[in-house]
């Protein structure tokens, strides 16, 4: 599982409430996913961020996204592709 190879890495996953949620990932909105992860830059107890969806689902967040809040609480960022 994700959680468990996470921890085996030396982190404390935190999963968004949509991940699992629902039967499809077409289930949520890009807005509803773009709340939650704005959530996590606005959470100063979380420390890295990984997209595991990449492709026209990471897409559909980009218009709701709020990057001045990003630019505030982004402390290191690397580039990737999981698509």
């Amino acid at each position: 599982m994700l959680g468990n190879a996470l921890e085996q890495l030396g982190f404390i996953p935190v999963f968004s409430r949509y991940l699992y949620a629902g039967s499809s990932v077409f289930d949520r909105t890009g807005r509803q996913r773009a709340g939650e992860l704005m959530e996590f830059y606005r959470n100063a107890e979380i420390k890295a961020l990984f997209d595991i969806s990449g492709g026209d689902l990471a897409n559909e967040v980009l218009t709701h996204l709020d990057f001045q809040v990003i630019r505030e609480h982004l402390q290191q960022w690397r580039p990737g592709d999981v698509s």
